[in-house]
């Protein structure tokens, strides 16, 4: 469903992107939507704090990640560096 809404919306500023996900996981959903917006900033969402998940989501295009549960202040800060 990511793909597909990267696809219609060329215009998209930010995408959070969950790591976890029922049918195809963030890493592979970052990798192809990489490929339709290049430019886009991805932020990865994760319960996982260890370095080599951090890794690879950089491996996988995404430019920072944020782990759950979410601090309110973390992730305001993250906004900000992408939509200034």
């Amino acid at each position: 469903e990511a793909v597909e809404l990267a696809e219609k919306n060329s215009d998209t500023d930010l995408i959070l992107m969950d790591i976890k996900m029922p049918e195809m996981d963030g890493y592979e959903a970052c990798s192809k939507i990489k490929e339709i917006l290049k430019n886009v900033p991805i932020i990865g969402l994760t319960a996982y704090s260890k370095e080599d998940e951090f890794k690879k989501m950089n491996k996988h295009g995404m430019a920072s990640f944020i782990t759950k549960p979410i601090d309110k202040y973390l992730f305001l800060s993250e906004l900000e560096k992408y939509l200034k």
